[in-house]
């Protein structure tokens, strides 16, 4: 009886699982600027998930921009005792790190960091009525904490997965091919993404 009541006792628990969400490539060019992009459409596993459906683009960052991005992230790292290794102090450094390695510099120090990386990001208002218009996002863009990482997966990949042409992406699993479409990618924000070694150019 004491165990009947016990189990009785125990407060059900309500949470819902964190819902899974997918980043749909549908498709990887060059902007007219010659930067290239990427596009990332936003879906879930859960319709209440308040980001089903929105579109974002990623532009790269300008060459400069980016070495700058790089050495900003790893002397933070450093700053705040990551051991970086002898890794060089550019995106082929920040590359061999791995975007998880971000993660363990402090808050204070990783503002300037995430606000550049999301200065790629702009979103596309109307997917279906004008694909091609976008604008920069706005803090109601985004309403769900795990878009945000998904996003800042997709702009690691953007500036790192060129130095290593026949690899898979951080967050790639799988190709599909649709009729009449032109190599639309899948892939998963994983749980536990592998940093790649920088290859030598």
């Amino acid at each position: 009886m004491e165990g009947q009541e016990s189990e009785a006792a125990k407060p059900e628990d309500k949470r819902l699982p964190p819902p899974k969400i997918d980043a749909v490539v549908l498709s990887r060019g060059i902007a007219p600027t010659g930067r290239y992009v990427r596009t990332v459409t936003v879906r879930s596993e859960s319709r209440r998930y308040r980001d089903n459906g929105k579109v974002f683009l990623l532009t790269e960052l300008s060459a400069a921009e980016a070495e700058e991005w790089a050495i900003d992230a790893l002397n933070a790292m450093a700053a705040n005792g990551v051991d970086i290794g002898n890794v060089p102090m550019s995106i082929a450094g920040i590359q061999a790190m791995g975007v998880m390695s971000l993660g363990r510099i402090p808050k204070f120090a990783l503002g300037d960091l995430l606000k550049t990386m999301f200065k790629c990001v702009s979103i596309v208002p109307d997917p279906q009525g004008a694909p091609h218009m976008t604008r920069s996002l706005t803090d109601d863009d985004i309403q769900e904490a795990p878009t945000r990482v998904l996003l800042r997966f997709e702009v690691f990949n953007l500036h790192t997965d060129f130095l290593e042409p026949d690899a898979p992406t951080i967050s790639q699993t799988s190709t599909t091919v649709a009729p009449g479409s032109h190599g639309i990618r899948t892939s998963h924000p994983p749980s536990a993404p592998r940093s790649h070694q920088a290859g030598r150019r």
